[in-house]
């Protein structure tokens, strides 16, 4: 988000690009014998922890066909061990909230065609970890829409402030509110507050934003 830097994405493709003049010069993936190429479906920029040191640049996490996340340096290179199985199918969407002037999340949201929704934090050393789990089956028994209490697709995701909003791949949109740890206590899966839309059209859900200024998505 702050550099010249292009990644490229698709079947059985992964390359990292670098403007160099008016020319780009491209970067195989270098799996580090710890991956393997395959479809890659997602992409997000997130900074990795890095000890007591506090965090490193900007890094590169991929969501494959195969539910892995990896996570990659500037130069194309894996950095610690991937992620395998972090969702049951394909992660359709990644997600790096920026906060403040940063120039990128300090932590990233997955979602995938298992209908969850998952938070990471990350180390350079030691790769991501889980912090919670949004299961949609789950937590939409409380609330009434056509499809709630049922397992589709994660197809958008969206952050402001203390509430996440997800689109599923049936047009729903679900508002959940995040509460912050205390006492250094692991943060809690958020509850659903409220349906913000109903399915609305016959079609699939592709796409989910926030303005930033105005009270619109």
């Amino acid at each position: 988000p702050v550099t010249s830097d292009i990644i490229t994405a698709g079947v059985r493709h992964l390359k990292f690009w670098t403007m160099v003049g008016t020319r780009m010069q491209v970067s195989m993936a270098d799996f580090k014998k710890k991956g393997s190429l395959q479809t890659f479906l997602s992409i997000a920029f997130m900074r990795v922890r890095n000890g007591k040191e506090g965090v490193t640049a900007c890094t590169t996490l991929t969501g494959t066909q195969d539910g892995s996340l990896y996570l990659w340096n500037t130069k194309g290179e894996m950095i610690a061990n991937p992620e395998k199985k972090a969702h049951e199918g394909p992660v359709t969407i990644l997600v790096a909230p920026f906060q403040g002037d940063q120039e990128c999340g300090n932590h990233v949201f997955s979602g995938g065609a298992d209908g969850k929704v998952r938070r990471w934090d990350a180390h350079v050393s030691t790769g991501l970890s889980p912090i919670w789990t949004i299961d949609l089956e789950e937590k939409t028994r409380t609330v009434f829409a056509p499809f709630s209490a049922k397992k589709f697709p994660v197809r958008g995701i969206a952050c402001k402030d203390d509430r996440i909003y997800v689109g599923t791949c049936m047009n729903e949109i679900y508002q959940f509110a995040v509460e912050p740890a205390v006492g250094g206590k692991v943060a809690r899966a958020p509850d659903v507050s409220k349906v913000v839309m109903h399915a609305h059209t016959q079609g699939t859900l592709h796409a989910l934003d926030i303005h930033p200024l105005r009270q619109e998505f």
